[in-house]
């Protein structure tokens, strides 16, 4: 059973809308995900800059947001290339996700604000507007920090739960080790 999350990003000369397309995927087994699907609710912050937060009923951080002007992001979990280390003296990357979003009206903004975050675990965020994707990949192990993966905007991306900047020094990727990441991407 695959129970990862993953995102793709379809470039608009490769959609049949003429738009970028985006999809994120909780990847949860059809018969869970049957039962979750009947209760994903969206939340509507209205501070700042109005921001959605699509998930379970409760979640109040930010797995998977839009905002009001055109922003989307949304989180992998990261542990395979990362590690499973949680650093408890950092603030929550869900609650730094929200308040990106809520102080965002960019890609650009949104990206000047993400470089600087460490994580609190490590996770694979993307981001995306209405033509563009990017990529942020976040170690919670303090010497290793965050860097960043800018996906070719005419080529379909996908992420998975594992790290494609070449510069990590972290094991080859194989479905092994990655939660079948290698093949669900």
């Amino acid at each position: 059973t695959l129970v990862h999350c993953s995102y793709f990003a379809i470039p608009d000369t490769e959609s049949a809308t003429g738009s970028l397309t985006l999809g994120r995927n909780y990847d949860f087994s059809p018969e869970i995900y049957g039962e979750i699907s009947k209760n994903l609710t969206v939340t509507i912050i209205n501070d700042l800059i109005p921001t959605a937060i699509i998930g379970m009923p409760g979640q109040i951080y930010c797995p998977t947001c839009v905002n009001q002007k055109g922003l989307f992001i949304e989180l992998n979990n990261g542990m395979p290339s990362g590690g499973s280390y949680a650093n408890k003296t950092r603030q929550s990357m869900l609650i730094n996700m929200l308040e990106v979003m809520q102080n965002s009206g960019s890609l650009e903004e949104l990206n000047s604000q993400m470089i600087p975050l460490e994580s609190d675990y490590s996770l694979v965020i993307n981001a995306a507007n209405q033509t563009h994707s990017l990529s942020y990949e976040f170690s919670s192990n303090s010497s290793l920090g965050m860097k960043p993966y800018s996906p070719t905007p005419e080529h379909p991306f996908v992420s998975t739960n594992f790290y494609l900047n070449n510069s990590w020094n972290t094991p080859v990727p194989m479905d092994e080790l990655t939660w079948h990441g290698v093949t669900r991407r």
